[in-house]
């Protein structure tokens, strides 16, 4: 029960769909093994160079595969967002699906409105640093609305657009 006296909705937690990373991590990082014994066979400096990027490519898609951090945890402490942190819900305004389509491919964004800056709409950031900004974000900012990637989740993005409304209509 939240202060109200109103039952609280219950919580989604959604993980990246791991389909949508497995060939870039396992195939990148396969691919750099490769040309890395290759590398280390001919001594050619320009094969650990190739190695080096295959290899940072499957790091950059890693979160995708990974079943340790979810993506979105939707609950009635706030909107945990990977890569961003945990979104307080009185700072969220408005929440809408925008569906944008390349040729027949569905790719929906969550837009959030907020009502104040992004730096204080989140109540506990997620670590920054150089290594979480080399992985792959499925968060980005433009003017007042915070933009979420929905194609890489496990969910629905109805599911996710229902929760979250229900959540904002509790606070």
């Amino acid at each position: 029960m939240n202060d109200q006296g109103q039952v609280s909705p219950q919580p989604l937690v959604v993980p990246f769909d791991q389909r949508s990373g497995e060939m870039m991590v396992y195939g990148g990082g396969f691919a750099a093994l490769f040309v890395l014994s290759i590398a280390i066979a001919r001594a050619a400096p320009a094969y650990y160079a190739a190695s080096f990027v295959l290899a940072g490519i499957a790091f950059h898609f890693l979160p995708f595969v990974s079943k340790k951090t979810p993506a979105l945890v939707i609950s009635s402490a706030g909107l945990k967002i990977s890569g961003v942190g945990l979104l307080d819900w009185r700072a969220v305004k408005r929440a809408e699906i925008i569906n944008k389509s390349v040729r027949t491919i569905r790719n929906a964004e969550l837009h959030l409105t907020l009502n104040r800056p992004l730096a204080e709409a989140v109540l506990s950031p997620d670590a920054e640093g150089l290594i979480r900004h080399l992985k792959v974000q499925i968060a980005r900012r433009e003017k007042d609305v915070l933009i979420v990637k929905l194609e890489p989740l496990g969910s629905s993005p109805e599911a996710i657009l229902e929760t979250v409304t229900r959540f904002l209509s509790q606070h």
